[in-house]
């Protein structure tokens, strides 16, 4: 992920509103990974207005892998507030497997790897 077209397109083909959906109502899609309401948070954006499969597509044509590729995620068996991480891993990869990129699970329990 070192290439910076394929960050954005990674960024562009997330659905976030289908992420906020599973985590549940209050779910808030930040502009970086810290919090709404913590100290130097950028505050929420529109997660509607983030998705683009055309712009990730155009990224990921730009980037070194413009036929997609293969890589793994490898995700805890934990469920914090009740979601599991794996079904937040599954729909980022049904999510990225629209613009080519294919995504391998790799589960792991708490303490092993994660």
């Amino acid at each position: 992920m070192a290439d910076v077209n394929v960050q954005k397109a990674v960024r562009y083909a997330v659905d976030y509103t289908g992420l906020q959906m599973i985590i549940g109502k209050g779910a808030l899609t930040t502009q970086s990974f810290i919090q709404n309401g913590f100290l130097g948070s950028k505050g929420p954006v529109d997660a509607a207005k983030q998705t683009n499969l055309e712009k990730a597509k155009k990224f990921l044509a730009a980037s070194a892998y413009p036929n997609g590729f293969t890589t793994e995620i490898t995700v805890c068996d934990l469920a914090p507030e009740g979601i599991p991480l794996t079904l937040i891993a599954e729909k980022i990869k049904s999510d990225l497997a629209k613009i080519g990129i294919e995504l391998k699970i790799v589960q792991q329990g708490w303490g092993v790897g994660c």
